[in-house]
């Protein structure tokens, strides 16, 4: 793994667990940037309690907003590391007492040439105390050593190791707390989700990425004339992030495009290890990850009584959908996935 962290206990601890925590920024940096964000006119979906600023479709507020983050928070993460570049920058916020603001287990997209031996991670800094009532953010220890594959674009069109592993996977989350501007640091590979926001308050965190300064910049974008067998491999500058999000890229690939004014470098096979549940939980108990009854006793205990979805038992679904060419986002929808989840961790408290 090709250094990062200016400090070398950092490095191996990010190293052996695929995350870190650090002390990222002052009170009066968390205050500027809540401020920012508090005065934007941003647009937010119904039903959607989970908005990240990099998804509006206003390029220039988009643009704006990345450049009051770099201008207050990337001198203050530079700190910590040594020869890199950011590449992206975005608000994170979850509205208070949402259950639709419940984040699944998942990875981030690939971002550079990893079979290279580069990576990419994300500061993931709160500028609100967070902790398991509003959504803290958890993690799988290890789990960035788990696949190799690549992660590329538009959900809900990608079928991923975990599609079918959802529910299974975050009973072992490890929620990180963070005064605000604390950082969760996290290799995109590593696996991570949150909570739903149960307080009275947003909870606001900012993320910025990062890679090693001499690693090309990349996208993986599911070919839409392949049928999820092939991608297409894109070399690609820091500004693409800003203009590509996933609701633009879902747009081509409905219309059976490849991505406008890009050109592939590459096409290449979309391939990865499948893995049975037994299996990958044995994987995750063998790096020190444990099941979360605290988390799982919480999430059961505000969503009593249990409620299967409308429509329904969704019991036994995940397991028929390993049969099922659609990706887990197609068959779940945001609500029926808290129904599931809530039904799911009833069935964890009852045994424990």
């Amino acid at each position: 793994m090709k250094p990062m962290f200016a400090d070398a206990a950092q490095q191996a601890f990010f190293a052996k667990n695929g995350w870190v925590k650090l002390p990222v920024l002052t009170t009066e940096q968390v205050a500027e940037l809540k401020n920012y964000y508090e005065h934007l006119d941003l647009a937010r979906p119904e039903n959607q309690g989970f908005h990240v600023s990099m998804d509006q479709q206003n390029q220039d507020l988009v643009q704006a907003t990345v450049a009051k983050i770099y201008a207050v928070a990337l001198a203050a993460a530079t700190a910590h590391l040594t020869d890199v570049k950011p590449f992206t920058a975005s608000f994170l916020a979850k509205d208070p007492r949402t259950s639709t603001s419940i984040v699944p287990v998942h990875q981030d997209w690939t971002f550079v040439e990893e079979d290279q031996g580069y990576y990419s991670v994300t500061f993931w800094i709160a500028l609100v105390d967070v902790d398991h009532h509003n959504g803290a953010l958890g993690v799988i220890n290890g789990s960035h050593r788990f696949f190799s594959n690549h992660r590329p674009s538009p959900s809900p069109y990608v079928h991923t190791p975990l599609a079918n592993h959802q529910f299974t996977v975050f009973e072992y989350l490890q929620l990180v707390p963070l005064k605000a501007g604390e950082a969760l640091v996290f290799d995109n590979r590593t696996f991570h989700g949150s909570p739903p926001n149960q307080a009275d308050q947003t909870r606001l965190a900012v993320g910025l990425g990062f890679t090693q300064k001499d690693a090309q910049l990349c996208h993986y974008y599911q070919s839409p004339q392949h049928q999820g067998q092939r991608l297409q491999k894109y070399h690609v500058a820091a500004d693409f992030f800003q203009h590509f999000n996933n609701s633009r890229i879902k747009t081509a690939y409905e219309q059976g495009l490849s991505l406008p004014e890009l050109t592939a470098v590459a096409t290449v096979p979309y391939t990865y290890e499948t893995l049975s549940t037994t299996a990958l939980t044995e994987l995750i108990l063998a790096h020190d990850n444990h099941p979360n009854t605290a988390l799982a006793d919480q999430v059961a205990a505000l969503f009593q009584p249990a409620t299967p979805p409308a429509g329904g038992q969704l019991t036994g679904q995940v397991a028929e959908a390993e049969t099922d060419n659609r990706s887990f986002w197609q068959i779940y929808t945001p609500l029926n996935i808290v129904r599931e989840f809530i039904y799911r961790v009833q069935k964890l408290v009852s045994r424990v």
